[in-house]
């Protein structure tokens, strides 16, 4: 990692510390809710059990480990993740994860919190608002490709960076994130999926008549051309969607004429 680049490891360790510590009191809660839950709510809280894991063991990765970090915590642990086919981890990718958790604590403590569930909700917003402090002093980085691996498998890039967010069958959580099968963002001119894959998208936005507001990370520092155009192929032509598969010279050629870009994209910005 670029030395200008590095983040505050000493102050990111804390606050994932307290990440961790606040995790282990919200798991104490879910273990005898979880019954309780409706049928969303158990799908959010499963995809942040598979999330939970494979955050933490990033962040041990990128500043060093120790017990706040060791992938401990709500949702117990996971394997190490590894950006791309390369196996590196850079500032963008560690971004992109917690952008992620962020946004799943966001929507886990607005859905509990309509349900009446007052206090499970206030350690979910406190969560997430300590995901936004380590997201100010981690670096805001152009994200650069992983190098490419030989092949990837559509599939397999969905089940492992997707689907705990959009579900295994496309469909979303309700209230919380999108659905992928039937979204008119993802059948649209491939130019509009592919920024949203690369850079992300913040903002409200109306997917098959329902409106969603939330944080979608950014996977260009994390992915490769060849797994992003993998995944988008897959998604493009799953679950009825019949749009045309992208070649990963079309990722290529859109992270090039997006090079230096740093913030998500924002709906407006984006034909559908």
């Amino acid at each position: 990692m670029d030395e200008a680049a590095a983040p505050d490891t000493a102050r990111l360790r804390a606050v994932y510390g307290q990440i961790d510590r606040w995790s282990d009191s919200l798991m104490a809660l879910y273990g005898s809710q979880v019954s309780r839950l409706s049928p969303e709510e158990r799908q959010l809280y499963r995809s942040m059990h598979q999330m939970h894991g494979r955050a933490m063991a990033m962040r041990g990765i990128m500043t060093g480990g120790g017990r706040g970090l060791s992938g401990r915590g709500m949702m117990g642990g996971g394997g190490m993740m590894q950006g791309g086919a390369s196996g590196a981890m850079s500032p963008g990718a560690l971004r992109e994860w917690d952008q992620q958790m962020l946004g799943m604590h966001q929507a886990m403590g607005a859905m509990l919190r309509q349900a009446g569930a007052g206090g499970m909700a206030a350690m979910h917003e406190r969560i997430a608002r300590l995901y936004g402090e380590a997201l100010q002093d981690e670096p805001r980085v152009a994200p650069t490709a992983p190098q490419n691996g030989e092949s990837a498998s559509g599939p397999d890039v969905f089940a492992q960076n997707c689907a705990a967010c959009h579900g295994r069958g496309g469909r979303g959580v309700p209230g919380a994130f999108p659905p992928l099968a039937g979204s008119e963002w993802v059948t649209a001119k491939a130019d509009t999926p592919i920024r949203i894959v690369l850079h992300g998208l913040e903002g409200r936005i109306q997917v098959a008549g329902r409106s969603f507001n939330g944080v979608m990370p950014a996977f260009g520092a994390r992915l490769t051309d060849q797994e992003l155009a993998a995944v988008l192929s897959y998604i493009r032509s799953a679950w009825g969607n019949g749009a045309a598969a992208v070649p990963p010279r079309s990722i290529a050629q859109v992270r090039r004429s997006d090079a230096g870009r740093i913030q998500a994209m924002s709906p407006d910005e984006l034909p559908h």
